[in-house]
């Protein structure tokens, strides 16, 4: 079993546990009553989560519950964890953001009423009951909490960019490549730094695995199975990886990130996308596009098995609440 078949398995155990909760607002935690929801539990869960209180972004007066699950522990900067989140985190926020932008651009653009109406219809599907495309893009979010690690090495989260500045201090291809291919290769390792880099890389390659891809549930990604592309959602992180350790001043002048404070966070690809990315670094991220080389290696969406339980699970889920009040 690959290390992404056990995430996946750890996930979906999550989500069919906890999709209900996390969606639950109590006017105060004791509101909550832990000791009955536990009961209700799968076995392998019980007594092994951690609830944590959050005030909601859609109401500021209430908190929600959301569940917290270790994954490993540090020697050196404690317990990381999975916070399992679905529509009650920041990035199902963000989707139904973008998707109210879009319908005001369409409203208020210079089109025509015709033009302005197949636009909008293009935002919801025909099937079923016409809802949003992007309803329930974010539903199996998750959050790694990596300990201390990253704020006292890096003095902020497990961002991508703190990531790779982690990985060239402590790790090297070789494993990094390991570990993109499913390997499990963390007790082997001799230094603890590396172990925990290399874990918390392996939890940012699933993430990208679960929440970018085809499947209408995940947000659009170049790197995906299909019309001959062999990419994995995955190999976007590895592409950034293979740049760092093959021209470390390419990587240090890659202009294209995602800010906050005028610190580095994410790397993205411009306003004109992949397609439209100069050669120079596309070559980083095309390597993993090679079947002969990579094609045993596969996204956890394009493993049959696991592709089918979680759209299982997102046909009897309701889509995200934020788009219950939503209209065009």
């Amino acid at each position: 079993m690959s290390i992404y078949e056990s995430y996946a398995n750890l996930l979906l155990a999550l989500h069919e546990n906890f999709h209900e909760l996390v969606l639950q607002e109590y006017d105060n935690f004791h509101d909550f009553n832990q000791k009955l929801w536990e009961n209700g539990l799968n076995e392998k869960l019980k007594g092994k989560i951690l609830y944590l209180p959050h005030t909601p972004e859609k109401n500021r007066g209430k908190i929600i519950i959301r569940p917290s699950y270790k994954v490993y522990e540090s020697n050196k900067y404690g317990k990381f964890s999975i916070e399992y989140r679905s529509y009650s985190g920041k990035v199902a926020k963000n989707i139904y953001d973008k998707v109210k932008k879009s319908i005001h651009d369409i409203q208020t653009s210079k089109s025509n009423e015709q033009e302005k109406l197949e636009k909008l219809k293009e935002l919801k599907m025909c099937k079923g009951n016409g809802e949003f495309w992007d309803a329930r893009k974010s539903i199996f979010d998750f959050y790694l909490d990596a300990g201390t690690r990253y704020r006292t090495l890096y003095r902020g989260d497990a961002t991508h960019y703190n990531l790779f500045n982690d990985l060239k201090n402590y790790s090297n291809y070789i494993n990094c490549l390991r570990v993109w291919r499913g390997d499990n290769i963390f007790n082997s390792l001799k230094s603890e730094d590396e172990k925990d880099a290399l874990i918390t890389l392996s939890w940012l390659m699933f993430e990208q695995d679960i929440n970018y891809g085809r499947p209408s549930f995940q947000q659009s990604t170049h790197f995906k199975k299909g019309n001959n592309s062999s990419h994995r959602s995955r190999d976007m992180i590895m592409g950034f990886v293979n740049m760092l350790f093959s021209d470390e001043e390419l990587y240090n002048n890659y202009p294209f990130w995602k800010k906050e404070y005028g610190t580095k966070i994410s790397p993205h690809f411009g306003k004109g996308g992949y397609k439209n990315l100069d050669a120079k670094y596309k070559k980083y991220f095309d390597e993993y596009n090679n079947e002969k080389k990579y094609g045993d290696t596969v996204s956890i969406m394009n493993n049959d098995g696991y592709s089918a339980k979680f759209k299982e699970l997102v046909s009897r889920a309701n889509q995200s609440p934020y788009f219950n009040d939503l209209t065009i």
